[in-house]
């Protein structure tokens, strides 16, 4: 067996392998590789996690206004006398306590307490002492304070959690964004292998159309109507054209290998995996209506977070003004109780009180808190810089995919017409060999190449032209294709 039938039958078996029953293949289309991508993609799956985190962080912020219960008893027992205690001799105190306590956006604190006490001396103890203090007694007060400078009204309180919800949101952004991008790499994958399956077909046609000539040139050579040169011509061109589709069905494998380690990157199963394609593929024409800059502006959800980015650093710098303000809070309390030898009037509540106040704490310097502020004021900046350097690339970006997706339109309409042409051109050439022998043998494979290549340059136009269409939608901030739109029926296999 000569080289060139070798290399020939490696090819074919390296891709049409009879290992798996036909039962056993599955043959998915582009929407099913998108889908298994998002659902596998390892890079999304982490941009889902922050996402998650995102999120987690937001419910852990709003926390800070949820109520809190502290409940708590003690005993104490003493025989000393001292500042707490005057009364001399052994004596036991029970407490009781309950507090509820409640935070509020608006920077108001609030508790609501409840307390029971029970003092006891022994028997020995000076009764006048035991006769003044009495044995039981209970309350019930409400307590507020607002801070009014540092936590003014709920500065802090409200940046804080607008953070928060700032910063799930953001992380959403980020997730959407990267959801398409895995969409993109997935399109773009998937017509790398439709053009490489096209490219080895017409390897193939192309190697048939060389073996199916050397079988006339030899024919004629034995009639004596051609020279021995034109079959060795052939000859060589079978053996180049055997590598070259050798080299196409590496093309491939290769191409096979990037989209599904995008669909599946555990790589299982790849074997019982074949691509289909929609048979009959035409460059569709796409509208572009409106302004794609002020559409992308709109839509993209990276521009959507570098923004936020901004609402950020500009929260962080007034939260950073109202922590470098002196805590001025005005205090108040109201309470009710009542103290009896007894338990049958404890509850009667029959007795009152209540306290005022201002609180002021001033930092004498202040050198971190001016330092966080300037800081603060420099990212802020840096924010604002990151929102317009991508609004210029993202301008940038739709006139490209614009211009980009008008030219693979173009491209593709034209090869199209050139392989039609290529191959009238090869019709009447091997019309004039083999009829009227007005033609040569070395201008029929002249005219087999330029086919070959026209076919070639038509599937990658349509190829870049797919891509083109998806790359123009992410500019526009949608996603590279609409899943309801791709048709999962009526594919042809993978060419390979």
């Amino acid at each position: 067996m000569n080289k060139p039938l070798m290399l020939l039958m490696c090819a074919v078996l390296l891709f049409r392998s009879a290992t798996h029953a036909e039962d056993e293949v599955r043959t998915i289309s582009l929407s099913d590789c998108i889908r298994a991508g998002l659902t596998n993609n390892i890079k999304l799956q982490s941009a889902g996690i922050d996402r998650a985190i995102g999120q987690e962080q937001a419910i852990s912020a709003r926390a800070m206004l949820d109520p809190r219960l502290a409940m708590g008893t003690t005993y104490w027992q003493s025989e000393l006398t001292d500042s707490r205690s005057f009364v001399p001799g052994q004596k036991e105190t029970v407490d009781v306590s309950a507090r509820l306590q409640k935070a509020f956006s608006t920077g108001t604190r609030a508790e609501l307490g409840l307390y029971q006490n029970r003092f006891r001396v022994n028997e020995g103890t000076n009764s006048l002492f035991g006769g003044l203090i009495p044995q039981y007694s209970s309350g019930l007060s409400l307590s507020m304070s607002q801070s009014l400078m540092k936590n003014a009204f709920g500065d802090i309180d409200r940046s804080l959690l607008a953070s928060a919800e700032l910063g799930s949101a953001i992380a959403g952004a980020i997730y959407w964004r990267e959801r398409q991008s895995v969409m993109l790499d997935v399109v773009s994958s998937y017509w790398d292998l439709y053009a490489a399956g096209m490219n080895y077909r017409t390897g193939m046609e192309s190697l048939e159309r060389a073996r199916r000539l050397l079988t006339t040139n030899r024919e004629r050579v034995a009639d004596g109507l051609l020279d021995e040169t034109d079959v060795l011509a052939v000859e060589a061109l079978i053996a180049t054209r055997a590598v070259d589709v050798l080299a196409l069905s590496n093309a491939v494998a290769g191409a096979k290998d990037v989209l599904l380690n995008l669909v599946e990157p555990s790589g299982e199963h790849w074997d019982d995996i074949r691509i289909g394609f929609p048979p009959n593929h035409r460059v569709a024409q796409e509208h572009l209506e409106g302004d794609p800059v002020a559409v992308a502006l709109a839509n993209r959800r990276d521009v959507a977070a570098v923004e936020m980015l901004v609402d950020l650093a500009e929260m962080d710098l007034l939260m950073k003004k109202s922590v470098a303000r002196p805590d001025l809070q005005l205090l108040g309390s109201v309470s009710i109780g009542a103290s009896d030898s007894g338990l049958d009037d404890l509850f009667e509540f029959s007795d009152s009180g209540w306290t005022g106040g201002l609180s002021l704490e001033v930092p004498l310097f202040r050198t971190a808190e001016q330092s966080a502020i300037r800081q603060a004021r420099l990212q802020m900046k840096k924010a604002m810089n990151n929102s317009d350097s991508l609004r210029n690339a993202v301008e940038l970006e739709c006139r490209m995919a614009t211009r980009a997706l008008v030219t693979g339109q173009e491209r593709g309409k034209a090869t199209k017409r050139a392989m039609e042409l290529q191959k009238r051109k090869l019709d009447l050439e091997k019309q004039k060999f083999e009829n009227e022998g007005r033609s040569a043998t070395q201008w029929v494979i002249q005219a087999e190449d330029d086919v070959s290549i026209a076919e070639m340059a038509f599937n990658l136009a349509i190829a870049e032209y797919e891509k083109s269409a998806a790359r123009y939608r992410m500019a526009m901030g949608l996603d590279p294709v609409a899943l309801d739109e791709v048709r999962p029926a009526n594919l042809s296999e993978e060419t390979n």
